[in-house]
C-alpha cells in the first residue's frame, strides 16, 4: 500500500475496498480489506466483521474457497450477540455455506444454509435460494429412494428392447395415455372417471407475458455500472449502443424487445473503454467516465444543447488565473488574487440589477460622481426628512428644516422623541 493509503481510517479503507469489489478489481480489493483489518482497532468490532465478511466474498470470486470459509467463520465468531446485525450475519452464514459446498463438505454446508434460512425467516426475507441449496446438499448426502438405482449387470438384448419400448410409451402425448386407461377391460365394465381433471393438470398453462427488466446503478469516481436484473440472458439478446453523451440498452425477452435505458448521459464517457458483461444472474453495463467525479444521476434532465452550454459556461468560470512562475507570491497558493478580484468586478459591472436594487444602484452612481455640496445635500435631505426627500440642491437644502416641515404619510402616525405627534399628509 502507498503512503496515501496508510493514513486512511478503517471506515475509509473499507469503503475503498468495497469500491474495488464493485469494479471487479478483486486483487486491489484484497489489499484494501487487509489494510482495513490492520488499521481497525479491536474495539471497532462492526468494521472488522464487515471487512472479514466482504473479504470472504472477494475470495469466493477468486475461487479461493478454503480461505473464504475461514474468513467468514472468523467474522461470525468475532461479532458479539449484543450487536443487531441479523441481515449481515445471514449473508455471512450463506457465504461460508457456499464455500463449504464448493469444497464438497456438504454436511457442514447444510448446517450453514439452515442457519442462513432461519435468519432470513426472522428478517422476513426470501428463503427460496437457501431451500434450493439445502435440497442440493441433502441430495448429495443421501440419494433419493424414489429414483431408480443403477444396475451393476449389463442388460440383455430382451431387457434393452423392453426399455426402448417403455421409452417410446413415455414419449406418447398425455391425452392419448389417459384415453387408453379409460377403456374397459371386457371382463369388468365399470364406468371410468372422466379424464378432464387429469388433462387439466398436465396440459401446460399459457406462458406469462414478458415484463420490462428492472435495473439499478452504482458508481465509483471512474466507473458508472448499470446492473440489469434479468437472469438467463445471452450475449445475442443484449444490444448496447455507446456514444460519448448517449446510451441505448435493448434486451430481447421471449422474442420481445425492451428498451431498458435510452437517453442522454449525465456526463461524457470514453466509448472505447465501456463494456458489457453478461452474467448468469444479471447483465452489467460499465461506463468509463472521462473525468473522475460523482454523477448526481445516470441520465441528464436537460437537452444536449442546454447541457453543453452550461458545461461551457461552468468551464469558463472554472478557469482560475494563476500567478506566473518567477513572480513573488504573497501566499502559498498559486492563484492570482488580484486578477480574480478584477474578474469579479467586471462580472458585477455586467450584471443588470432590477427593481429597488436598480434604484439604489442609480443613487450610488449619482453620489459617487457628485461634488461635496451635492453629497451634503443628499445626506441632509434624506436623513432629516425621515427618508421621504432626496435632494441634490445644497442651496435649497441648506435653508430648509425638514424635521419641522415633514409630514407622516397617509395612514401612518409619527411621533417625535418627546412624544409629540407629527402632522399627517392630507389627500
Amino acid at each position: 500500500m502507498s503512503d496515501a493509503d496508510e493514513i486512511l481510517s478503517a471506515v475509509e479503507s473499507l469503503a475503498l475496498a468495497d469500491s474495488y469489489y464493485v469494479d471487479e478489481e478483486y486483487d486491489l480489493a484484497m489489499d484494501a480489506y487487509a489494510a482495513t483489518l490492520s488499521v481497525a482497532r479491536q474495539s471497532e468490532t462492526i468494521i472488522r466483521f464487515r471487512a472479514l465478511s466482504h473479504k470472504a466474498a472477494t475470495l469466493m470470486k477468486l475461487k479461493r474457497f478454503e480461505e473464504a470459509c475461514e474468513d467468514a467463520q472468523t467474522a461470525l465468531v468475532s461479532i458479539p450477540p449484543a450487536f443487531d446485525l441479523a441481515r449481515e450475519t445471514e449473508v455471512c452464514h450463506a457465504r461460508m455455506a457456499v464455500a463449504l459446498f464448493e469444497m464438497s463438505r456438504f454436511e457442514d454446508a447444510l448446517q450453514g444454509f439452515q442457519q442462513a434460512e432461519q435468519l432470513a425467516s426472522l428478517n422476513e426475507r426470501s428463503v427460496s435460494k437457501y431451500q434450493d441449496y439445502i435440497r442440493r446438499c441433502q441430495a448429495r448426502l443421501e440419494p433419493d429412494p424414489k429414483l431408480p438405482q443403477p444396475s451393476t449387470t449389463p442388460p440383455t438384448k430382451e431387457k434393452a428392447k423392453e426399455e426402448e419400448e417403455e421409452e417410446e410409451d413415455v414419449e406418447q402425448p398425455v391425452i392419448e395415455e389417459v384415453t387408453a386407461r379409460a377403456q374397459p377391460t371386457g371382463k369388468e365394465s365399470r364406468p371410468s372417471q372422466p379424464p378432464t381433471a387429469s388433462i387439466a393438470k398436465k396440459v401446460p398453462s399459457k406462458p406469462a407475458q414478458p415484463t420490462m427488466p428492472k435495473y439499478q446503478y452504482y458508481q465509483s469516481d471512474n466507473v458508472m455500472t448499470i446492473a440489469i436484473l434479468e437472469p438467463g440472458m445471452k450475449q445475442e439478446d443484449v444490444r448496447v449502443k455507446f456514444s460519448p453523451k448517449k446510451l441505448t440498452v435493448v434486451l430481447t425477452k421471449q422474442g420481445v424487445d425492451f428498451t431498458v435505458v435510452c437517453g442522454n448521459l449525465y456526463a461524457k464517457v470514453e466509448v472505447a473503454r465501456c463494456k458489457v458483461v453478461v452474467k448468469a444472474e444479471k447483465v452489467l453495463v460499465k461506463l468509463r467516465k472521462t473525468e473522475p467525479h460523482e454523477w448526481h444521476d445516470l441520465l441528464s434532465k436537460t437537452l444536449d444543447g442546454d447541457q453543453e452550454s452550461k458545461t461551457s459556461e461552468s468551464a469558463s468560470e472554472d478557469q482560475i488565473p494563476l500567478v506566473e512562475e518567477g513572480k513573488t507570491r504573497a501566499y502559498a497558493s498559486h492563484r492570482d488574487w488580484d486578477a480574480i478580484e478584477r474578474n469579479i468586478g467586471e462580472q458585477e459591472k455586467k450584471e443588470k440589477p432590477e427593481g429597488d436594487e436598480a434604484l439604489n444602484q442609480l443613487f450610488k452612481q449619482i453620489y459617487g460622481r457628485a461634488d461635496e455640496d451635492t453629497r451634503r445635500a443628499m445626506i441632509k435631505s434624506y436623513q432629516t426628512s425621515g427618508g421621504t426627500v432626496l435632494s441634490t440642491d445644497w442651496k435649497e437644502v441648506q435653508k430648509k428644516d425638514y424635521e419641522q416641515e415633514r409630514k407622516a404619510p397617509k395612514g401612518m402616525e409619527w411621533k417625535t422623541w418627546e412624544g409629540k405627534k407629527i402632522q399627517q399628509e392630507e389627500d
